[in-house]
């Protein structure tokens, strides 16, 4: 894929009255390719959203430089700019008197000029950018009326319909609900796959991230930065490292975090499949690790057949057959 924007020892940072200039990152060596999702991740503070308005041409970086396309962004003029880099940064555009198609619309800013009517052209592209976001019954509704899910999609077609090689989007998964926040990554991923676009986005949401990007970025406040496949940097133990804290463990298995009991005790499971999964799951929370050791004083037997049952074996007592994984939690809290 072509990387269509890159940097190099780029050191970033911002102006404060009282301390002068403040480096949050230093010497950031990074590429977005056309037809991938990026996704940019770490705590807050450690200078997500200044390294995006960085890249998007809005602030200047404190050294180093960014490329798009080969060339400098800091050499390149406003309306250039907007023809090459479209952002949808976290605003509340709720309060903005437009309607959908009007606010897709400014999308076509770029090549008209603000105030311009709109070409044959023009309407076909916003028209095309709204059914790409499975937005076009919506055309003739007011912002205000629209679920925070929906406006983050008609953001999304603002920005196809201004036609850039690459995309940039600050949180636009914040603040959204589950269901809002995987059908918003998969339309992201969708459309860079499709439409050849180089999707850059910063997010909390890292088991979205796991299934839908193509690159993870790392950044954190030691300013050291990794980048890969998101398959990569859990294999190489990255993720883990990245995200552990004390009490915190991030499971390289499932891709899913859960907290460390030092007082858990171990107990053998087993079975296979969906259901050791869910029953591991439900001993974690519960103050238990699931081992494959035999002859450990507890044991949990999953029988196979419908409906599926569970037998307890505890140290002098009699083995106990459960229905539900409830049940058989209830059982190990009592022992």
């Amino acid at each position: 894929m072509e990387v269509v924007l890159s940097a190099k020892g780029l050191t970033i940072g911002y102006s404060n009255k009282k301390e002068g200039t403040l480096e949050v990152q230093r010497g950031l060596n990074l590429e977005l390719r056309a037809g991938e999702l990026t996704s940019l991740m770490g705590q807050n503070g450690v200078g997500k959203s200044t390294l995006i308005r960085c890249l998007a041409g809005f602030s200047d970086p404190l050294k180093g430089e960014v490329l798009v396309h080969g060339k400098p962004i800091g050499k390149l003029s406003e309306r250039e700019i907007s023809k090459l880099v479209s952002v949808v940064l976290t605003e509340n555009i709720s309060q903005i008197g437009l309607s959908v198609y009007e606010l897709v619309s400014t999308g076509r800013y770029p090549y008209t000029g603000f105030f311009a009517k709109l070409s044959a052209e023009d309407h076909a592209k916003v028209e095309e950018s709204l059914q790409a976001v499975g937005m076009s019954s919506f055309a003739d509704r007011m912002l205000n009326e629209l679920s925070d899910g929906e406006r983050q999609k008609v953001m999304v077609a603002k920005a196809l319909a201004q036609e850039t090689p690459i995309v940039i989007l600050d949180e636009p998964t914040a603040f959204l609900d589950l269901p809002s926040r995987i059908e918003l990554m998969n339309l992201l991923h969708q459309l860079a796959s499709e439409h050849e676009k180089a999707v850059l986005l910063s997010t909390h949401d890292l088991e979205q991230a796991l299934r839908f990007s193509d690159t993870i970025w790392l950044i954190d406040g030691e300013k050291s930065f990794e980048c890969g496949s998101p398959e990569d940097l859990l294999l190489q133990g990255k993720l883990k490292a990245f995200f552990g804290r004390d009490g915190i463990i991030f499971d390289n298995h499932s891709g899913t975090f859960r907290t460390e009991n030092p007082f858990s005790r171990e107990i053998e499971l087993i079975g296979d499949g969906l259901i050791r999964h869910w029953v591991a799951n439900a001993l974690y929370r519960n103050g238990f690790t699931p081992s494959m050791e035999q002859n450990l004083p507890l044991c949990i037997e999953i029988c196979s057949g419908f409906p599926t049952e569970f037998i307890l074996s505890k140290p002098n007592a009699v083995s106990v057959k459960m229905g539900s994984v409830a049940s058989l939690m209830r059982e190990l809290r009592a022992s």
